[in-house]
């Protein structure tokens, strides 16, 4: 990035078309338009970082809309002496009194003059080089110098001066356009919201504690594509602490102001009625009509406060909303309710106003309120089920023996839904209202659900499990949970026996769902302990096909899509996964999305996709609360690390491992201390540092084994650990870990560890020195490689062929097959591995043939130098070293024939 160029998320139409016209010559007017706090100033600001135009800036504020010439003063007062001094006399003195370099003359000059003084001097700048007028905020300008830039606009057809302007639409001020369409062509641009994932994207950099997605979203919600209003919400909230999470989002005074001048403008009645609108959540017109509130709502729709379309009426931007309620006392808020209660016919929303209506608790409305929830659970809208489940327990008296189930029912929404905090809250309540027995035991099911470490969670589920003895249904879903936390501390032969007696408990109880998801998860628990399960596993998807139910977000169809994954068959399992994350997203089940992504980041990965694996990565991490979660935490930081080492960015790679290595110690669970070990030796060995790679390696496959997981894919430790073996001569150690391998490949069929083992066969053997019977090996694994997607391995297989082809001083086919591979790993971003293929292709004897042709990574370096980039600043952005950077023009010049940066960015002027 550009230094002083603000970064800009999204808006790459509009960015591109303001670049365009600030590029162009010839006379023209642009104005950008949109409300307050939208990124009109942004856009403005990014515009003013063009090469080639003079821009000639102001940007006046509304303090200074009074003080007459000063935006014409402040766009001319950069004109130095020198350049008034080419002026005719009595303009030079017209102009130098306005920019106080010379005494004002007497009489005050008329207007006319002044202006063709303005006129004379852009046409001087623009006999130079092309002038950008730039005016942030137009709609402030002062109108003494909105009529002179009017006049100049007008009489410069054919100079190559523009305007670029940026207007607010709620000020219902001056366009610049019509002062000067009959001379000069004008455009306008209108900026649309932001897309709620760029929105997003400039939450999750601003500083301060990561807010969870849920969080996030209901911001973006509110802000409706407006960034201001969206950092000035999380801003407020990060100031003030936690809020319920079926609280509203306070609006920071910030943003109030700037909302409530719309709004008291308008008469009371309008007001009122916008009220209604605002507490209303299905906004027909019929509905406001039956209240009386649909005719003082006139003032409101003149100032376009709300809009009426369709039958329905709208707010013009939601938050304006939240300032019609901010607005009202809490009286008022009631009155209203109650008013709106009478008319609405919706049981759900007649039943949110009583509850809102009501001053104290009332036991019948509880009882509405736990019925429309149990409705929208039913119907999976599990936000409202949230919401309307919180209402009736604010609704429900103390002491009410409905009250620790309406805790728990809660409770679980909000779980669901990714409160977690809110979740254990509820269920520590009623754990501590219940004495025993099957309520205690759900309590304390939800407890170890939203537990922080792994050893309390089993501890909780032990105890649930006790106290469940006399509930056959709570009995099984206990027992999944415990099954979990088995897996995750390590135990996992006592994980798939949990699994097991799960499926007995479920077959006894008769209930198909529940059933389908005790045997998806003893297939899962079985696959992770390199025993499959596929008949069981058939057996749970064709039961309940399109069922949610499972632990931890690993329903029937998402454990079919995981053992896909891990079969290699990712086109398969992308399609599944991409369905359950839409359909979650929809039912606003963030556990099950959590889990879908994590998978697909870990599908992406293996598919050579690094890019997209770490954009699903990094959604994950904002999931999920780090202190409700640190194992789900501590995954999504293995997933991003995992693509990180693979895009060969070393140090956030290993920043992201070491912080979910700190995780996984503070959860006490096991699975992911160990992956983010094999990250660490990943990386030494991609480096070339087999001494590194082994410290880190050599314990971990022996640990993996030793609690009870044995599919290799799962945990890609044994290849590396072979080949940091191998380098180090260590052949004897090697082929023990080699031979497990294959035999477990072979076991389970699967070509991932098949393939790896038959390229570290072939190590082995090229270290011993036979490479005759090397390539036997690696044309082995080029076979398996076949029957699986993604050309990461295959390259690196295709290296350790090479290197074979070489020793056999085969340097033509060593050379072309190292080629490929070098090919293969930049155009998948690996540039760590794409070095190590090209220091093999250097120690080829010989000449390399070359026929011009730039590599895609050559392409990328070449087009970033031309552009103007450092060396420093490619190499940041392509995530490589200053010296890859480097080697990669040494190449570009050799090829192309050139000497210097310019040469380069003039030949791909010609040659793009």
């Amino acid at each position: 990035m550009v230094a002083g160029v603000p970064h800009i998320v999204g808006r790459s139409t509009e960015r591109a078309f303001v670049a365009a016209f600030v590029g162009a010559r010839g006379p023209g007017v642009l104005e950008i338009v949109c409300d307050a706090g939208s990124g009109k100033s942004t856009l403005f600001e990014s515009a003013l970082a063009a090469e080639g135009p003079r821009f000639l800036i102001a940007r006046p504020s509304g303090a200074e809309a009074t003080l007459s010439l000063s935006t014409v003063g402040d766009l001319l007062s950069g004109l130095s002496a020198r350049r008034l001094q080419r002026l005719p006399a009595p303009q030079r003195r017209l102009l130098g009194a306005l920019l106080l370099l010379d005494e004002p003359s007497e009489p005050a000059p008329e207007p006319r003059a002044l202006a063709v003084a303005c006129l004379t001097a852009l046409r001087q700048l623009a006999d130079e080089r092309p002038v950008v007028v730039a005016i942030d905020d137009f709609h402030w300008a002062d109108p003494a110098s909105a009529s002179i830039l009017a006049f100049v606009a007008r009489r410069l057809p054919d100079a190559s001066v523009r305007f670029l302007l940026t207007l607010r639409a709620d000020q219902g001020a001056r366009a610049f356009a019509p002062m000067v369409v009959d001379r000069v062509r004008a455009e306008r641009l209108e900026l649309a919201p932001l897309a709620q994932a760029d929105v997003a994207e400039i939450l999750d950099a601003q500083p301060g504690p990561p807010m969870t997605r849920s969080l996030v979203r209901r911001i973006c919600e509110r802000a409706a594509g407006n960034p201001f209003f969206a950092l000035e919400l999380a801003r407020g909230l990060r100031a003030s602490g936690p809020i319920p999470a079926a609280g509203d989002i306070p609006l920071p005074r910030s943003v109030r102001e700037l909302l409530d001048r719309r709004l008291a403008a308008l008469p009371a009645r309008a007001r009122r009625a916008l009220l209604a609108v605002a507490l209303l959540a299905d906004r027909r017109t019929d509905v406001l009509a039956a209240c009386g509130e649909l005719t003082a709502l006139e003032p409101a729709v003149a100032a376009d406060v709300v809009r009426v379309e369709d039958g329905y009426v709208r707010f013009a931007h939601p938050l304006l909303a939240e300032a019609a309620r901010a607005a009202a006392s809490r009286t008022a808020q009631r009155q209203m309710h109650a008013r709106l209660a009478d008319v609405v016919g919706d049981g759900e929303a007649r039943a949110r106003h009583l509850a809102l209506a009501s001053v104290g608790r009332d036991r019948s409305i509880a009882r509405v309120l736990d019925d429309v929830a149990a409705r929208a659970r039913r119907r999976g809208d599990l936000y409202a089920a949230a919401e309307l489940g919180e209402l009736a327990l604010g609704m429900t008296p103390l002491g009410d023996s409905a009250l620790a189930e309406r805790q728990l029912r809660a409770g679980q929404a909000w779980r669901v839904t990714g409160q977690a905090a809110r979740a254990g809250e509820l269920a520590g309540a009623a754990n501590d209202a219940t004495a025993d027995g099957p309520l205690r035991a759900a309590a304390l099911r939800l407890l170890a659900a939203v537990a922080p470490d792994e050893p309390g969670a089993l501890a909780l589920c032990d105890r649930a499990l006790y106290e469940a003895r006399a509930d056959p249904r709570l009995l099984v879903e206990v027992r999944g949970e415990r099954a979990n936390r088995l897996m995750a501390l390590g135990r996992q032969d006592d994980a798939v026996a949990e699994a097991r007696e799960t499926v007995a408990a479920a077959e006894a109880l008769g209930d198909r769902e529940l059933l389908a998801a005790a045997l998806a998860q003893f297939a899962w628990q079985s696959r992770l302990a390199g025993r499959p399960r596929r008949a069981e596993l058939d057996r749970a998807v064709a039961m309940a096909p399109g069922s949610h139910v499972g632990w931890f977000g690993y329903s029937p169809t998402v454990c079919r899509a995981v053992c896909l994954v891990w079969d290699d068959s990712l086109d398969e399992a992308r399609a599944i996964l991409e369905r359950v994350a839409h359909g979650a997203r929809e039912r606003g089940d963030e556990i099950t999305l959590a889990t879908a992504l994590r998978h697909l980041a870990e599908l992406e990965c293996r598919a050579g996709r690094f890019v997209a694996s770490e954009t699903l990565a990094l959604e994950c991490l904002g999931l999920v609360a780090p202190e409700t979660s640190a194992l789900e935490d501590s995954a999504h930081h293995y997933l991003l690390a995992s693509a990180l080492a693979h895009r060969g960015c070393v140090d956030e790679a290993r920043s992201h491992a070491r912080e979910g290595a700190r995780r996984s110690q503070k959860a006490g669970e096991q699975i992911y201390r160990v992956l983010h070990e094999s990250i660490q030796g990943f990386l030494a060995l991609s480096l070339g540092d087999a001494v590194a790679a082994d410290r880190h390696l050599r314990p971990l496959w022996p640990t993996v084994t030793a609690m009870g997981f044995g599919e290799p894919s799962v945990w890609p430790v044994l290849p590396t650990a072979i080949e940091a073996l191998i380098a180090l001569g260590e052949s004897d150690r090697a082929a023990v870990l080699l031979d497990d391998l294959e035999r477990r490949g072979h076991a389970l069929d699967s070509p991932w560890a098949l393939s790896q083992a038959a390229r570290c066969r072939g190590l082995m053997s090229t270290a011993r020195g036979d490479p005759a019977q090397a390539l036997s090996h690696f044309d082995s694994a080029l076979r398996e490689h076949a029957r699986m997607p993604g050309a990461f391995e295959r390259a690196r297989t295709m290296v350790g062929q090479g290197v074979a082809l070489r020793r056999l001083k085969r340097r033509r086919d060593a050379r072309q097959t190292l080629t490929a591979a070098r090919g293969i790993f930049e155009e998948l971003g690996s540039p760590l591995w794409a070095d190590r293929a090209r220091g093999e292709l250097s120690r080829i004897g010989g000449r390399a043939p070359s026929n011009g042709t730039l590599t895609a990574t050559e392409q990328r370096v070449a087009a970033l130098v031309a552009e103007g980039r450092s060396n420093k600043a490619a190499a940041a952005e392509l995530c490589v070293s200053v010296r890859a950077v480097e080697a990669n023009l040494t190449r570009i010049y050799a090829k192309l024939g050139l000497r210097s940066r310019a040469e380069l960015a003039r030949r791909l002027a010609r040659h793009p």
